[in-house]
């Protein structure tokens, strides 16, 4: 044995290189690892690299652990001098010029200083202890037992880590170690610890082949246990050295022990032992990577790990065909590969391995076939309907693709729930939604899926001619299920007949042109008798309605084709036809009829004549009028739209077929059907809603309306009036309108219909000296004696209220029969109206003199509540005296009896009595005239109902409290529907944090009257607050404003005992 060591020369070596201060080396060190633990590792290193003579370094690794120190033993090359002055210098290793050591004596074996401040080591004939990090020190000598050759020994004597410390945090780490800590090292097979509470494990690499493929096997002393198959290939990763690169895929094996790849988690890189940076591969990769000094991280961007990388990529592909031959490259093998776009991005460490492998499986045979075999993806298919897998053989499934090669389907091991990383990588990815926040993934090719569609695109009619009747009847097995597809798979050319034609089960028309072969012959074309035989067959048959012929198919496919073009059919011929069509519609299937109905209507089956010009003509029974009504016939007089029934059937013997063809009785007109509430739905669109209110539809139209009122007789216009009848409601109604579906803030404005359009704006009213009039010309006692008196049908046609009009002409100072003069003239009165305005006049009206009536005439009486008032008219205007006739009447009203009295009930204030109620009548007549019958709040025009306009009077409550104070002043004209508002809502006055009725003297007293574009006018915003309606429901504030003429306000003002008045 050689002597040991001359450790002072050592000493005095590291006193000249390092000087006398070492402390520093504690702070270097602790910063470089992330735990003290790392030192396990370093010794781990220290006893693979320390080889025999014969090359192979230590085999066993023992950790004995007491609570005052660590002994570690291995079996390993005994140390030289050369190892002793390498541990014993810092940067200075013993193995730094071989390439294929773990580490390098150096910085490495100084973290052991993180428990110690003096390692022993004992490796004979060297025994000596470690001082201030370098310095060694003789110490007594210690034989290792056998099989041991060297023995580390560490007190932890550390001031700043206590022993008890020390001995817990290297006890976790030591049971920590997995059995990934030995899977690449070459020499050390076995690794013991125990420690002073008994506890204790080991774990032991062993190796084997499986066939020719190397496989690793780590052992433990709990369940854990690891079985590897692992791939190396030598590389250079500088050009000055070569070395071994890795590939390691976890097996696992069944019951029976067979054998097979899994993806791995937690696939850290390894440089010998598992550093902190993660791979996401389902395999290790292992190399000599240029690291970080604490061989946890390394550098990405280091021409060495480029390199390692580009190799390993490379290599991957080349490993894949070697697990193939192996039998082992299944659908989860490939879940193991690099899959994940978002993991492998362009430029990222392990991109290269990404690319090699998407590559490789687009054009190499890497990818399980559903037969067993393999195939590039470019080959592959999968199927969109599992039943197309058993259809269709490569060679069809790459006829019907157009590829001119055969193409296979696709492992069905292969799908989204067993192999969803797989699946994910060969269809790609779409976000279901633009907000997702997941990125768009690429196929790994195009049109990977066949599905059904594609495969009806293929099969052209030369296709299906080749195949079997077998095979057709498979193929009809999986149609049957799409019922899906049912009108696309009644337009395609699959059913084959008994030529081995191919045609569709409908033709152009819609009509069926294949029948299910009956019993006996037949003159019809029906599918093939073997193939409709065919079990397999009966599904798809039935989804495409075949049936054996009938009484139908022969009108459809015999009878209504006669029937078009140049037709000569007699008259015997076409009566037995009818009678053909008629009996198969009584026998007919529910199914079969709707769609012989259809047919039968739309084909031209009727004579017709021509109401204008008489000729006979075969027509749509659609389109044709039954001539039985006297009164329909003379509307339809001369109008070349209208087809009159010209068929011989006297004894009405066809009179149901006539109905069943649409052959119309009565007058046709086109009007909505109201919905549960009573309303006519317009449209309903995402920001847009309309619809009619009670039952009004604004497109309302009458057939032949407008022929009829542009050639007016009297007989016509009997039948028009005597038709309205029926419709007085859907002449003029409102539309509500709206943003929300909800109808909340909705708008209403009054509409004409269509008809109501042509009926207002005609001449074809006659009166009793036979002349034609526009309805608003004419009043009710003007029509002849034939046309019933309807009150609600003239308003709605805005005829002539007779009160209304005497009350007009002896306001404007004629007869009652000069003013349809006036209404004739009509277009004078702009120009005279002009020449008034620039003579300086305010008004139309005659100033008022001192024999003006009192204030209840105060108005501007010229306004009717019949007339059309347009919702800009400009309000009455205050005459000189229109204060003092407010006040008299105020004063006249207080000084009478007070023969009534307020009571209140359900909330609202009213007041009672005979004389009050006259007295509202007087203020509710000046109102209207003000107001020309238009709501203050919303200006819609009252419906007159029983001759009386449909408006309300809503009397301020500070006033009520005054009984007797009825006059004009004291209540506002408003609809039933702001009436409501204002008796059941809450609402505020001058916005919405105004005032309510109690503060309206002090508001009003501090408002002028306004000149707008109407002339004096005052508006008083109004905030309605929590409506509610049926189903009309307002939970936010509705804002309007209550608009006042000057004659009404002063006669507020006054009332409320406010100052002097704006003359």
């Amino acid at each position: 044995m050689r002597a040991a060591v001359d450790y002072s020369v050592i000493r005095e070596r590291n006193l000249k290189d390092y000087g006398t201060r070492r402390t520093f080396w504690q702070n270097l060190l602790a910063g470089v690892y992330s735990f003290r633990t790392h030192f396990i590792l370093e010794l781990l290193q220290n006893a693979e690299d320390a080889r025999r003579s014969n090359g192979v370094g230590a085999s066993r690794i023992r950790f004995d652990l007491r609570r005052d120190r660590l002994r570690v033993l291995h079996d390993g090359r005994p140390f030289t001098p050369t190892d002793v002055r390498a541990i014993c210098s810092v940067g200075d290793s013993s193995k730094e010029r071989d390439p294929n050591t773990i580490g390098r004596f150096g910085i490495g074996f100084k973290s052991v200083f993180s428990y110690t401040d003096s390692p022993t080591v004992h490796c004979p004939p060297e025994h000596f202890r470690i001082h201030e990090y370098v310095d060694p020190i003789a110490v007594e000598p210690e034989q290792p037992s056998d099989p041991w050759t060297t023995v580390f020994e560490f007190e932890f004597n550390r001031p700043d880590i206590g022993a008890e410390q020390a001995y817990a945090e290297i006890r976790r780490a030591l049971s920590s170690l997995t059995p990934r800590t030995l899977l690449f090292l070459k020499h050390l097979n076995r690794i013991e610890w125990s420690d002073q509470d008994g506890g204790g494990g080991w774990l032991e690499r062993s190796e084997g082949k499986l066939g020719q493929e190397h496989v690793v096997c780590v052992d433990s002393n709990t369940s854990l246990k690891e079985e590897w198959l692992v791939f190396g290939t030598e590389i250079a990763p500088t050009p000055d050295e070569t070395s071994e690169l890795e590939l390691a895929f976890l097996l696992d094996r069944d019951s029976e022990g067979q054998p097979a790849i899994v993806p791995a988690s937690d696939s850290t890189l390894v440089t010998y032992f598992p550093t902190k940076k993660e791979t996401r591969l389902g395999f290790l990769i292992q190399a000599p990577f240029d690291l970080a000094p604490n061989r946890e991280s390394l550098h990405e961007d280091s021409p060495v790990n480029t390199r390692i990388i580009r190799d390993a990529a490379d290599f991957l592909v080349k490993v894949l065909y070697r697990i193939r031959d192996a039998g082992l490259l299944t659908p989860n093998t490939l879940q193991a590969l690099p899959l994940e776009h978002e993991a492998f991005r362009p430029g990222s460490f392990f991109h290269p391995m990404f690319e090699s492998v998407r590559e490789a499986l687009r054009r190499e045979a890497l990818l399980p076939r559903a037969d067993g075999g393999f195939a590039p993806a470019s080959e592959l298919r999968i199927p969109g309907n599992r039943s197309l897998r058993d259809l269709l053989t490569p060679s069809q499934l790459g006829e019907l693709l157009g590829k001119g090669t055969e193409v296979h389907w696709m492992s069905p091991e292969i799908s989204k729930n067993r192999t969803p990383r797989l699946h994910r990588y060969l269809f790609g990815f779409e976000p279901p939604y633009r907000y997702v926040r997941e990125e768009s993934i690429p196929p790994l090719i195009q049109d990977l899926e066949v599905g059904i569609e594609r495969v009806l695109d293929g099969l052209a009619p030369e296709f299906l001619a080749r195949q079997s009747d077998a095979w057709i009847a498979r193929l009809y097995r999986v149609l049957g299920e799409q019922r899906a597809l049912a009108q696309t798979l009644h337009e395609r050319r699959l059913i084959r007949t008994e030529s081995n034609e191919h045609v569709a089960a409908l033709g152009p028309s819609g009509d069926p042109q294949i029948w299910l072969p009956p019993a006996g012959p037949t003159e019809f074309q029906t599918v093939r008798r073997a193939v409709a035989a065919a079990q397999e067959s009966r599904v798809f048959l039935d989804l495409l309605g075949l049936t054996e012929p009938d009484l139908v198919d022969d009108v459809l496919t015999s009878t209504l084709p006669r029937y078009r073009g140049d037709l000569t059919i007699s008259p015997n011929e076409h009566r037995a036809n009818l009678g053909q069509i008629l009996q198969a519609l009584r026998t007919a299937s529910k199914e079969k009829k709707r769609h012989l109905l259809s047919r039968v209507q739309q084909a031209e089956l009727v004579q017709a004549r021509n109401a204008a010009t008489g000729n006979i003509a075969w027509c749509q029974g659609l389109v044709t009028y039954r001539s039985t009504d006297p009164g329909l016939l003379r509307f339809a007089k001369g109008n070349p739209a209208f087809w009159l029934l010209a068929e011989d059937d006297p004894d009405g013997e066809l009179d149901e077929l006539w109905d069943l063809l649409g052959v119309r009785s009565r007058l046709q007109v086109q009007c909505r059907v109201a919905d549960r509430r009573g309303h006519v739905q317009i449209v309903s669109e995402r920001g847009h809603h309309e619809r009619g209110l009670h039952g009004f539809d604004p497109d309302f139209s009458i057939d032949g309306l407008a022929h009829a009122l542009a050639e007016p007789t009297l007989e016509k216009a009997e039948f028009i009036w005597r038709h309205l009848l029926q419709y007085e409601s859907s002449i003029r109604g409102e539309v509500e309108k709206s943003t929300r579906q909800n109808w909340e803030g909705s708008s209403v404005s009054s509409r004409l219909s269509k008809a109501g359009e042509l009926l207002v704006r005609s001449e074809w009213l006659p009166d009793r000296n036979g002349s034609f009039h526009c309805p608003g010309e004419l009043t009710l006692d003007e029509l002849p004696d034939g046309f019933h008196r309807n009150e609600t049908l003239a308003s709605a046609l805005r005829m002539v209220a007779l009160a209304a009009r005497d009350e007009v002409a002896r306001t404007l100072g004629l007869g009652a029969e000069d003013l349809p003069i006036l209404i004739a003239n009509l277009e004078m009165l702009p120009d005279f109206v002009a020449k008034l305005r620039e003579s300086g006049a305010r008004s139309i009206v005659p100033a008022e003199s001192d024999e003006t009536p009192p204030a209840t005439h105060i108005a501007n009486r010229q306004r009717t509540g019949g007339a059309d008032v347009p919702l800009d008219a400009p309000l009455p205007v205050a005459g000189p005296r229109t204060k003092m006739h407010a006040r008299d009447a105020i004063d006249d009203s207080r000084a009478k009896p007070k023969p009534f009295r307020v009571e209140e009930r359900n909330g609202v204030r009213k007041v009672l009595g005979k004389d009050a109620a006259e007295q509202q009548q007087r203020a509710k007549e000046e109102l209207l005239a003000d107001y020309a019958g238009r709501c203050q709040v919303c200006r819609r025009t009252f419906i007159t109902k029983g001759g009386s306009k449909d408006c309300e009077l809503f009397q301020w409550q500070p006033a009520v409290s005054k009984a007797g104070e009825l006059v004009a002043g004291n209540f506002l004209l408003v609809c039933g529907w702001h009436s409501a508002l204002l008796h059941r809502a809450k609402f505020t006055l001058f916005g919405d944090e105004g005032v309510d009725t109690d503060g309206l003297v002090t508001r009003i007293a501090d408002s002028t009257v306004e000149e707008d574009l109407d002339g004096p006018a005052f508006s008083m915003p109004i905030s309605f607050h929590q409506v509610a309606d049926g189903d009309r429901l307002t939970t936010t504030t509705v804002r309007e404003a209550i608009r006042f003429s000057e004659p009404h306000w002063i006669s507020l003002r006054l009332l409320l005992g406010i100052g002097e008045e704006h003359e």
